[in-house]
């Protein structure tokens, strides 16, 4: 098995990815005497993911035997049983936004209700905004609903919600 210094793969890559396809050759390339990378033939590609998936079939059906065995949670157990890891802000809404969002369409409902569960974890996701001159407030749009609340310590609160 051929081993070569990156700078050198580099220089020569179209060669030594001929080497590969047409004899099969595997090439090991190094960086500091350390092994960084390979080239190889496609099929040991193939072969490194049948040898995957059957593993991965075979630890899923381990797992079904166990459930079957024992149970399992539901979704709703799952996050009751980790919320505290899961969310560290918890989400309050406001009267009026919780009618806004039953007012929506389903489609922007579940969204919006999507949007809510991510700032769970972050109330400052990418896209979202702060509104300029408010202390804690933000706003973000999502399915062309626009939603605006409040970022207290550990609590995020829904204010308004417009589709």
């Amino acid at each position: 098995m051929l081993s070569i210094k990156s700078t050198d793969a580099k220089e020569n890559f179209a060669d030594l990815v001929n080497r590969v396809a047409q004899h099969n050759e595997r090439i090991i390339i190094t960086r500091r005497d350390k092994a960084i990378a390979a080239l190889v033939p496609y099929e040991d590609v193939l072969t490194l993911l049948n040898i995957q998936h059957k593993n991965d079939l075979e630890e899923a059906l381990d797992t079904l035997k166990h459930v079957r065995k024992h149970g399992a949670l539901s979704l709703e157990q799952f996050i009751k049983k980790h919320r505290a890891n899961m969310a560290p802000y918890q989400v309050k809404i406001a009267s009026a936004a919780q009618k806004q969002i039953h007012a929506l369409e389903i489609k922007q409902q579940k969204s919006v209700i999507q949007l809510i569960e991510a700032l769970t974890v972050n109330p400052r996701p990418p896209g979202a905004n702060k509104i300029t001159g408010m202390i804690g407030l933000y706003s973000a749009t999502i399915e062309s609903a626009r939603i605006i609340y409040k970022i207290e310590e550990q609590e995020v609160l829904l204010l308004l919600v417009r589709g």
